[in-house]
């Protein structure tokens, strides 16, 4: 059976889809093309635009996720106690950090390639890496201690506005 037309293969619920694009007298399409499938054409052709896609929405999964465990954690009757809590955070961190170094040290151009590497000397250390760390601690330090006072939604809102608010300040 040969079919002439597209649109007698469709289910009876297409009647509800807009219509098809038609082309203008110059070749471009016009106004009545739908947005989905004008996103799913480019996403399907652009694996970089999936990708990221992925990477935001595993990103807001994973903040959401830390968010309700530190907030179930930080309560009066099981840890409430955001010094020790950060210091564990970073202390596991700093673990994984020098695990991979050796497992994979590629990741690591700074400090394995011998063209980029960089010294690790005193002054490094206390000029470079430890006010970004004191920073960071403290900014972890105060996350922490607002789980007390602030509701789940408000801490969501400013965590993920925080990505947004970096994302501006690196365009600057």
């Amino acid at each position: 059976m040969v079919v002439s037309s597209s649109s007698a293969m469709l289910p009876s619920s297409s009647a509800m889809l807009p219509p098809p694009a038609r082309a203008a007298s110059n070749g471009e399409k016009t106004e009545e093309t739908p947005l989905v499938p004008l996103v799913m054409e480019k996403a399907s052709g652009d694996p970089g635009l999936l990708r990221t896609v992925g990477l935001t929405l595993s990103v807001i999964a994973f903040s959401v996720g830390l968010i309700n465990f530190n907030s179930y954690l930080m309560k009066e009757h099981r840890f409430p106690y955001a010094g020790p809590l950060v210091l564990i955070h970073m202390a596991f961190i700093s673990t994984l950090s020098s695990l991979l170094i050796c497992v994979k040290p590629s990741l690591f151009p700074a400090l394995t390639d011998p063209e980029r590497r960089v010294s690790l000397d005193l002054r490094f250390f206390v000029v470079g890496a430890l006010p970004i760390a004191a920073l960071f601690s403290s900014s972890l330090i105060l996350a922490n201690l607002a789980y007390e006072h602030l509701s789940m939604a408000f801490l969501q809102m400013l965590k993920e506005s925080g990505i947004v608010t970096t994302y501006v300040f690196s365009l600057a």
